[in-house]
């Protein structure tokens, strides 16, 4: 039997959240050599430009651990982004690890910006999460809706940082339009607002 060197990942796929102001992600893969045979990474190829990942250290011996540390530039990107970094060994075993960032392109992130029912459906309440970026400058200061027969509720989630609106139509018995605009204070000199839009149809 032919001993066998073998490359154990601790955490191959990893999840981040930024805003687009950081501009870059440093992310780390660890891992160690779990065979009983040297290990030579031969290859580390990246899924695009915009990550770069690169190893001082090609050669790892039984029991021996490493890291390989990675790069993501954001340049213009803004919302989901995966990227992948895939590493080949002397073997030619190939091992695909992966991270998801998602930059938040805005002061405030919505998870979507419709909301609707049918007529006649029941007029149970449907709910928006929104993320709030810049570092816990944005501030929530207003949730209003601009139909009485549709109502808007701001709930905390997690102070600062994420809450959930909740809206809910008095019935769903006629059609219905309504925007409900969640106010900021952010930016000072001309704070944002945001806008759900609500349908009954």
């Amino acid at each position: 039997m032919v001993a066998k060197a073998e490359l154990v990942w601790e955490n191959p796929e990893q999840e981040f959240q930024r805003i687009g102001e950081d501009r870059e992600l440093a992310v780390s893969f660890a891992f160690r050599n779990g065979g009983r045979t040297p290990v030579t990474i031969t290859k580390v190829t990246t899924s695009c430009g915009c990550t770069t990942a690169e190893l001082a250290k090609k050669t790892y011996q039984p029991g021996e651990s490493g890291e390989l540390p990675a790069k993501f530039v954001f340049g213009g990107r803004r919302g989901p982004q995966v990227k992948s970094i895939v590493v080949t060994t002397d073997d030619q075993k190939t091992t695909q690890l992966e991270f998801k960032c998602f930059i938040l392109d805005d002061s405030v992130s919505l998870s979507q910006a419709l909301v609707w029912w049918r007529v006649g459906e029941a007029a149970k309440p449907k709910q928006v999460d929104l993320t709030l970026g810049q570092g816990g400058k944005v501030k929530i200061v207003a949730v209003t809706s601009s139909n009485p027969r549709v109502a808007a509720t701001l709930l905390p989630v997690k102070e600062g940082e994420k809450y959930a609106v909740t809206i809910q139509p008095v019935d769903t018995a006629q059609r219905e339009l309504a925007e409900v605009i969640v106010q900021t204070n952010y930016p000072p000199a001309a704070p944002k607002a945001y806008t759900i839009y609500i349908r009954v149809k």
